[in-house]
């Protein structure tokens, strides 16, 4: 939770599991929502570079 209510929420499904949240206003929600999809990016670009540092290595280990 960034800000805000500390007041939490679960709900239960049984096919995805437990979830788990938080009573927040749509700015915070807004926030939360940003900071998500710029680490989800960010994650992104540090496993393609992994990656292809990976294919490099295997590549001239087998050539």
């Amino acid at each position: 939770m960034v800000t805000g209510d500390p007041e939490y929420f679960r709900r239960t499904s049984r096919t995805r599991g437990t979830q788990c949240g938080c009573i927040c206003t749509d700015f915070e929600k807004t926030e939360i929502r940003f900071y998500f999809e710029f680490y989800k990016d960010a994650l992104n670009q540090e496993l393609e570079a992994f990656l292809m540092a990976f294919k490099l290595k295997k590549s001239s280990v087998s050539g």
